[in-house]
């Protein structure tokens, strides 16, 4: 969504604000599946792949992100 946070004008609404910008269930599992295969690339590969999908570093240091984010 392009954004890290929100303001709120009231406490009661942290709440809601959390569980929107919260990621989902499949999000925390793609970003787990892409640490993993980051972790496990040979050594000097620029690039790791998924399925169809190329991992970089920038998305490899996102789910990282998003992982430390969750706990």
């Amino acid at each position: 969504m392009g954004m890290t946070g929100v303001l709120c004008i009231h406490p009661a609404q942290v709440a809601e604000v959390n569980r929107t910008f919260a990621p989902s269930e499949a999000q925390l599992a793609d970003a787990l599946l892409i640490q993993k295969a980051w972790g496990s690339r040979p050594e000097g590969a620029a690039v790791v792949r998924i399925g169809d999908r190329m991992i970089d570093a920038p998305l490899a240091k996102r789910a990282e992100r998003l992982l430390a984010g969750a706990r």
